[in-house]
């Protein structure tokens, strides 16, 4: 028992005073005292001032959460800095979901990223029971062939999916793709014009990136009544490549509307938080806050996050947890903003698992676990996901040196109490 008492002493005690670990709480300051000559009574005098500077935990310092990243409200968040962080090329390359609240970075979340590009063909290819895995025959692709030679649209497209795939023997190639997508779009199929837009849109081996002949082929799906087209060609409009350079986010609401793709409904959320679009709250009266076009709707943005997530969109999830443990568009709630994060992570979504950490080593909504949490940042510098990889691996370290210092002082502390 005395030996939990003095372990929890010092990792409590040094944690709460490292200046460095963002959104722990710091104590005041404090004044060491040195024991000499030393004596068991000075020891047992020592144990009880690092006792009582160290009671209470972490969680009884904060009744609210202390997040390491600014909310949406902060001063120096909002429309102003998305608009001008967007019109830059270097960050106008791929759609990317990213942290809304993080300092330095675009404060709109993007929601997808050049990583997933292929992700865009699941619902283009899956409704043909067309996938990455599965087996063509010999037979099969003989037959593609002959008819597509012939100009047959949809096999045309379908011998652009064995290429882009590598599929019935043949080598992956985005080029023979791209060359096979394009004949079947000039046919009018509206899946071959979706295909070759996304090519297009974000460029691949062998295909020049032309965003501008992209959004003809989404115009021509799109015209053709097709839903993902309306889900591509918003997109496009809400990156701004597709109205001279802006984003047109009005545009893009309406055709996202159109769309069946969950990934339209978390683009939605997204506008309607960040006062992108008009919410239904909105009366056009008054000057919106923080330099956005309208005013934030983030109740309409967790309805939209939520139905979202039950559609398995995992950054849907990832905005949702935020909007439970700031409390905004609905009541703060650490225990579910908890479980969403466990969810996620789980799952291996880096953001989730970051978040994750957070909770575990501040003890929002759970007990504080330092050991546990240090294992969900390192899993997060190990997810590859580009957005928080880098700053899970700074954070790792920086539990971990506490750790190490805890033990540290705590095998110390043992052999004073024995002397």
């Amino acid at each position: 028992f005395f030996l939990g008492v003095r372990l929890g002493t010092f990792l409590c005690f040094m944690i709460r005073a490292h200046p460095h670990l963002r959104s722990l709480p710091r104590p005041p300051s404090t004044r060491r005292t040195t024991l000499s000559p030393p004596s068991r009574w000075a020891h047992i005098t020592l144990l009880v001032i690092f006792l009582l500077l160290s009671l209470g935990s972490p969680q009884s310092h904060s009744t609210t959460l202390t997040p390491p990243i600014q909310p949406a409200a902060d001063e120096n968040a909002g429309y102003e800095r998305y608009a001008s962080a967007t019109s830059d090329s270097s960050n106008a390359q791929h759609l990317e979901s990213s942290n809304p609240h993080s300092e330095g970075s675009d404060p709109i979340p993007r929601a997808m990223d050049d990583e997933t590009t292929l992700e865009e063909y699941k619902p283009l290819s899956e409704k043909y029971g067309i996938s990455p895995s599965t087996n063509v025959p010999s037979s099969h692709l003989s037959s593609v062939q002959n008819l597509a030679a012939k100009g047959h649209a949809e096999s045309c497209y379908f011998l652009g999916l064995f290429y882009l795939y590598g599929l019935a023997g043949l080598s992956k190639s985005a080029l023979q793709a791209s060359v096979w997508f394009r004949k079947a779009a000039q046919e009018g199929h509206a899946d071959g014009q979706c295909a070759l837009g996304v090519l297009l849109y974000y460029g691949a081996e062998g295909v020049t990136r032309d965003t501008s002949a992209a959004v003809y082929y989404l115009k021509a799906a799109y015209s053709q009544d097709s839903p993902h087209g309306a889900w591509l060609l918003g997109r496009a409009f809400y990156d701004g490549r597709a109205d001279g350079g802006a984003p047109n986010f009005i545009e893009a609401a309406r055709l996202f509307g159109l769309s069946e793709n969950p990934a339209a409904v978390h683009h939605l959320a997204i506008m309607y938080e960040y006062g992108l679009i008009p919410g239904p709250d909105d009366d056009g009266e008054g000057e919106p806050p923080y330099g956005s076009p309208y005013e934030p709707s983030p109740t309409k943005a967790y309805e939209l996050y939520s139905e979202a997530y039950e559609k398995d969109v995992l950054d849907a999830g990832y905005h949702l947890g935020l909007l439970k443990a700031y409390g905004r568009g609905t009541n703060q709630d650490f225990t579910r903003a908890l479980e969403i994060f466990r969810q996620l992570a789980t799952k291996g979504h880096g953001p989730g698992q970051r978040y994750l950490a957070i909770f575990l080593v501040n003890g929002h909504g759970c007990d504080v676990d330092y050991p546990r949490g240090l294992e969900w940042f390192e899993a997060c510098a190990r997810s590859g996901d580009h957005r928080v990889e880098k700053e899970c691996e700074v954070e790792a370290g920086e539990v971990r040196r506490l750790l190490e210092v805890a033990a540290e002082q705590e095998e110390k502390m043992s052999e004073m109490l024995e002397l």
